[in-house]
């Protein structure tokens, strides 16, 4: 199936699923062994990006029975249905206009280096310049289906230096494509 539109980036966490500590384990795990077919356009860790899914397949990786009010004001009930709805795979989500991007965890228990936050950073500033997007285009994955749902990326949430070191990139690698065209 097919992005029906790309209207904003999620960022997730590997959430210490089985990975054999690299990038490739994740990818069998999510791709072998994984029941719900969930999936993401991109994967960091530290320097690395591997690619999961082309950005114009959609993958499952946001959606949920209830939405945030800033994700159904931002991505409409096209997308984020204001109703408890529960149909699998989440037919009307945001999953059908985002791009997913999975940060693996650096650190025992939670949180990314300096090198995978500066990675996904600049990954997102180029997708965000190809797809024409602003910084309001930029979610969390806990944005959407809210904390008491889901802390991912957990260390965005918990450790704001996380979540400030990583804005504070991303607008530096945008205002540099900026300054370049």
């Amino acid at each position: 199936m097919k992005l029906k539109e790309h209207r904003a980036i999620v960022l997730h966490e590997d959430a210490g699923q089985p990975k054999n500590g690299n990038i490739e384990g994740l990818v069998h795990w999510m791709k072998n062994e994984r029941p719900d077919g969930a999936f993401y356009h991109r994967f960091v860790s530290g320097s690395r990006i591997v690619y999961g899914r082309s950005t114009a397949e959609r993958c499952i990786h946001c959606g949920n029975n209830t939405y945030t009010r800033e994700a159904t004001a931002f991505f409409g009930e096209e997308h984020c249905p204001p109703w408890d709805h529960r149909e699998r795979p989440h037919l009307s989500s945001p999953n059908n206009c985002t791009i997913a991007i999975c940060m693996l965890h650096d650190f025992e228990g939670g949180g990314f280096s300096g090198e995978t936050l500066r990675t996904t950073a600049r990954l997102c500033s180029e997708l965000m310049h190809f797809y024409d997007l602003s910084l309001e285009a930029i979610w969390t994955h806990t944005m959407i289906v809210g904390q008491e749902t889901k802390l991912c990326p957990r260390a965005f949430h918990t450790l704001q230096y996380q979540w400030e070191y990583f804005q504070d990139m991303l607008n530096h690698f945008l205002n540099e494509m900026e300054a370049a065209s």
